[in-house]
C-alpha cells in the first residue's frame, strides 16, 4: 500500500501545479491560456476516481462473494436515486443570454437530472450523518 500513498502525493503535487499556472497564466480572449490543460487534468482525474470507485469494489467483491448482495442493494439505490432525478427533471431552458450555441433540451434535462441526483445524494450524507451522531450520543448515554 505504500505505492497507494506516493501515488496520492504524487496526484496532490501535480494539482497544485496545475492550479498555480491556471492562476498566473494570463488569459485573453483568443488564448484561453491554462483553461484547456486545466480541464483536460480535471477530466484525468475524474476519469480515475470512476475507474478506482468502480473497480476496487469489484475486486473486493471477487475476494468475498458475500458482499456481491451489498453491492447489488447500493447499485439498486443509487439507479433508484437517478430514476427519480430524471422524472422529476425538466426540459425547460433558463433564461440565460448564450451567445454561442445555446444548450438543447436535453442537455437542459441531464444537468437538471445531475443537480437533483447531487441534491439529494448529498441530502442523504447530511441525513446519515446527523442520525448516526444522534445514535451514538444515546447509546453512549
Amino acid at each position: 500500500m505504500k505505492y497507494l500513498k506516493y501515488t496520492s502525493i504524487l496526484l496532490i503535487v501535480v494539482s497544485v501545479i496545475f492550479t498555480i499556472l491556471f492562476m498566473i497564466a494570463p488569459a485573453t480572449k483568443e488564448n484561453m491560456g491554462m483553461v484547456g490543460p486545466f480541464l483536460t487534468w480535471g477530466y484525468v482525474l475524474t476519469g480515475l476516481a470512476i475507474v478506482l470507485s468502480v473497480g476496487l469494489p469489484l475486486i473486493d467483491m471477487i475476494k468475498d462473494p458475500k458482499k456481491l448482495k451489498k453491492a447489488g442493494i447500493n447499485i439498486g439505490l443509487v439507479l433508484l436515486v437517478f430514476i427519480i432525478s430524471v422524472l422529476i427533471a425538466s426540459p425547460e431552458a433558463l433564461p440565460v443570454n448564450m451567445e454561442n450555441a445555446p444548450p438543447t433540451g436535453p442537455t437542459w434535462k441531464w444537468t437538471d437530472t445531475g443537480l437533483i441526483m447531487m441534491y439529494i445524494l448529498a441530502f442523504a450524507a447530511f441525513a446519515a450523518i446527523v442520525v448516526g451522531g444522534l445514535v451514538n450520543a444515546i447509546r453512549n448515554r
